[in-house]
Order: C-alpha cells, then structure tokens, then sequence
C-alpha cells in the first residue's frame, strides 16, 4: 500500500508543481510589465473621475462614458484614501492574477491548454496591463465557470456573479445576459424551477441596473441609434482579431496601422472560423453552453456591426466566452452514454450526427488548433510586454514631470484634445483648461462637445477670449503645429520617439 502510494504521488506533485510553476512565471511577467507601464487617458481618467467625484456624480453620467458603476466604485477606495496612482494598476493585476489562478487550478482543461490560454495576449497583457474595467469582467466570467456545477447549491451566489457581471461594461452585459438567458432557457419547464428563481431575481435586478446606468444622453459621445454605416467596417475581422490578434493594432489601442497583411489576415480569418465551429461542436451536448455561445457571440457582432467596432479589448470577449462555455462543458459530469442534465437527473447524451471515432478527432482538433491559436497569441502577448517593458506606453508621466520644471508660478495649461488629461494623475491638485468644453477640469466629460475636433485657430481663439492675450500659459497638445507659433507660442517640449499608443504623444507650447 505505502509503495503504490508512492508511484502515484510523484505525478500528483510534479502535476501540482507544474502548476503553481506556470501561475509563478505569469505572476513574475504581469508584474515587472506592470511596473514599467506608463498608463494612457482612458486608465488615468477612471483614476480622475473617482478621485474628484462622488459615486453619486460618477452614477449620474454613465451614460456619457458608455459604461456601468462598478469599476468606479471599485477603485472609489482607493483614489479617496490618497493611494498612489499605481494602486489602481496593482488592483488590476491581483484580478488578472485570480483569474489565472482560477483556470490553472480550477479549470479542467489539460496543461499545455492552460499555459498557452494564460501566456496569451489578452492574459498577458490586455487585460493584466491595462488597467481597465475589462480585468474585471474576465475575474467575474472565470468565476461564474468555476461555480457553475455548484450552482445548485449556492444560487444566490450564482446570481450575483451575474449581477456584478452586468455592470462591468456593455461586453460584460451581454455576457451577463446570455447567461441568465441560458439560466432560463435550460430550466423552465424542470419541475424544480423555483430553485432557479433567486438566481434569476439577482442576474435580472443587475441587468435591468445595467442598462438603465447605459442609456445613452442626447448629448453624449455615442448616438442613441444604430450604426447605418456598419458595412464600412470589416466586422468579420473581429473573430481573427481576437483569436489571432494583430500586434500592432492591439499596443497601438487600435490606432496604428495593422502590421498583417491582408493574405495572411485572411488565413487567420477563416482558421477563426473554422475554430469557432469546432467550439460550438465540442460543447454541443451542453445546452446552457450552446445557448451562452450562440446568443453572445451573435450579440457582440451585432454590437461591433452596428453600434461600436471596437478593438481587441472588446472582442475578445469571444474568447472569453468560448473558455467559459469549453470550461462549463468539459466539467459536465458523463459516464458512459450519459451526461447529467440541468436539475441533476442522467439523460442519454445523443451522438446521432456523429459517430464516436470522428466525433472524438474533430474535439481533438478543437483542442489542438485552441493551443496553436494560444501560441501564437502567446507570442504576440510576450512580445507586447517587452515592448512596454523597453518603451514608454505613453509619455504622459513625462509631461507631468516637464510641466512641473516649466509651470513654476503655476500658470494655467490647455489641453488640446484632451489626451494629456493622462498626466494629470501625476499632478495632485492641478486642472487642466480645455478648450473643446470652455472649461477647466481633469477627468473627461464623454460628451459630444467634448469630442469636438478643434483647429489650432479655433483653440487660439478661445485661448484668448478666456485668458486674454498676454498671461502666461502652457498649452499640450497631441502634435507640432505652425500655427502656434504664428500666434506667440513657443515648443518648449516634444517627446523624441513615438509611444506605444500613438494617441500618446505630447508637445508642450509656452505663451509669454
């Protein structure tokens, strides 16, 4: 007995070991990335929003800034205890880290699967790095797959994970939906129903949440209407965007130029598709998890088709999805011939359009082309960390370090646009003017106004009515512009070489 237990520990150990090992190498790759990363406007611009408003101010305009409450009122804490800027970038990273550590630990698929899923860009780097609502959101979906086969006995539980879900960002919404909607699907005519009633209740009071927080003002930066341009977009693109992510238009936030040219994109676009068809076929026999797939990934095309294109932080919302289904499936106790079906009652599991030997080649093909698609976004995931790592993500710390060597007598500045409000984290007390809204402040306002794309002439000229001509005044803006000087200002500052995100480059002009 003693020596059979001992040829079997060694596996389990080296098993476990392994794990933990993984979990230590993504930890140590997050973690020196994050402290070398330089944040953008849309990360200080939370950080602002909750260090100068109040959660009921932050509530009252959510549906200027496109997104639920409760990123806000997850960095609220911080921000109002005086923490440093980087709490914020340290909070992500521990939600990235629990969510690793959910899927290496708790998930049920095979190591190799495992380590290249984690290594993968959006892991990595997207959501690890960025500090954003959308790390959030993926904690919540890695969550809700490791309860799943508990639901039943925690269903409150259950429920709030889809609640809080929901008021993650609109991506999450939709996940959020598609999972009560499942919820539902699966278990109203189970003579145990009721069971499921909590867990609807909670998920429908933070969706219903959700969408009231998201309705869009008549003077907000996004129209309350449909997009009647969407077949302008390539919105096929969005699967082998997030299966196969471009480098370039991922770092670059979706404003560099794609460095994949359009043969090669378009093997990428149709191995994401071919991908996606065996996902959809290896969970199959898992209604919840058909349901799920099929109405999120419909609704996330028809958001990026005729609402908001997005970039690679939303749609890898397709990924996220397709590891909950996979995850959810995969855990579905079977034995031989059978599968337990939503209120734990042994149901044949039909194989009628496959016969079993093509049926088990066509999951392996699932799981195999999942890891390549995982390698290669591993490497494009760790090569975006060594580029944060060797470049300035943005050079707004840069800025704020200059204005404090320029702005002695504490001069007022203009920011036009209103990137640089990047800076102003590093700027305790400091307000920048901006011109696109007539007004001083620091986080931004989300409103059409503000979105409005100003001539330097224009901006002189508002300069000048509210400051007159001859008080001293910094002003930064995104890009040289001989106009400037034709009006008395003077370059005192340009960063020498591009950012990351090409939205983040500076130039500081004094005046008198």
């Amino acid at each position: 007995m003693t020596q059979a237990k001992s040829n079997k520990n060694p596996m389990l150990a080296n098993s476990k070991l392994a794990n933990i090992l993984l979990w230590c190498v993504y930890a140590a790759i997050v973690c020196f990335t994050a402290a070398h990363h330089e944040p953008w406007r849309d990360e200080a611009d939370s950080w602002l929003c909750t260090r100068d408003e109040s959660l009921s101010t932050i509530l009252s305009r959510t549906g200027y800034m496109g997104t639920p409450i409760l990123w806000y009122a997850v960095v609220f804490p911080l921000s109002k205890l005086g923490l440093p800027y980087g709490a914020m970038e340290s909070l992500n990273v521990i939600f990235a880290l629990l969510s690793v550590g959910l899927i290496i630990f708790r998930s049920p698929f095979g190591f190799w699967l495992k380590a290249t899923m984690c290594l993968s860009y959006l892991f990595t780097y997207e959501y690890s790095i960025i500090a954003r609502s959308y790390g959030l959101s993926v904690l919540l979906i890695m969550c809700l797959a490791a309860l799943y086969h508990k639901r039943l006995a925690h269903p409150l539980y259950f429920g709030v994970l889809i609640a809080l879900l929901a008021n993650t960002n609109v991506h999450g919404l939709i996940v959020a939906i598609a999972v009560s909607a499942a919820v539902l699907f699966t278990n109203f005519r189970n003579s145990k129903f009721a069971q499921w009633l909590p867990t609807l209740l909670i998920a429908g009071v933070g969706v219903c949440a959700s969408i009231l927080q998201l309705i869009p003002p008549p003077d907000g930066q996004l129209p309350g209407v449909l997009s009647s341009e969407w077949y302008k977009q390539p919105v096929l693109s969005t699967f082998r965007g997030a299966f196969f992510p471009d480098l370039a238009l991922s770092i670059s936030r979706g404003y560099g130029q794609a460095s994949i040219n359009e043969k090669i994109g378009l093997v990428f676009k149709l191995l994401s598709f071919g991908l996606i068809a065996l996902i959809l076929k290896k969970i199959w026999s898992n209604k919840f998890a058909v349901f799920t797939f099929v109405l999120s990934y419909g609704a996330l095309f028809s958001l990026f088709a005729f609402k908001y294109y997005g970039s690679i932080r939303h749609w890898g919302f397709y990924v996220l999805v397709a590891i909950f289904c996979l995850w959810i499936q995969a855990e579905e106790s079977e034995s031989v011939g059978k599968a337990v079906a939503a209120d734990g009652s042994a149901v044949p599991v039909s194989r009628s359009l496959w016969n079993a030997s093509l049926s088990k080649k066509l999951d392996l093909a699932c799981i195999v082309g999942l890891i390549l698609s995982f390698v290669y976004a591993s490497v494009v995931g760790l090569y975006a960390c060594a580029i944060d790592i060797k470049k300035p993500f943005s050079y707004s710390e840069e800025v704020a370090k200059q204005l404090k060597l320029l702005n002695a007598a504490d001069a007022p500045v203009v920011c036009a646009p209103n990137y640089a409000l990047s800076a102003l984290p590093f700027l305790p007390g400091k307000q920048f003017f901006y011109p696109n809204i007539n007004q001083f402040g620091t986080h931004a306002l989300w409103n059409g106004a503000e979105k409005r794309d100003l001539t330097a002439e224009q901006v002189c000229e508002i300069v000048n009515q509210r400051f007159g001509t001859k008080e001293k005044l910094f002003l930064v803006t995104d890009k040289e512009s001989p106009v400037l000087v034709e009006q008395g200002f003077k370059r005192v500052y340009g960063n020498e070489s591009a950012p990351i995100s090409v939205s983040e480059n500076f130039v500081i002009y004094e005046r008198n």
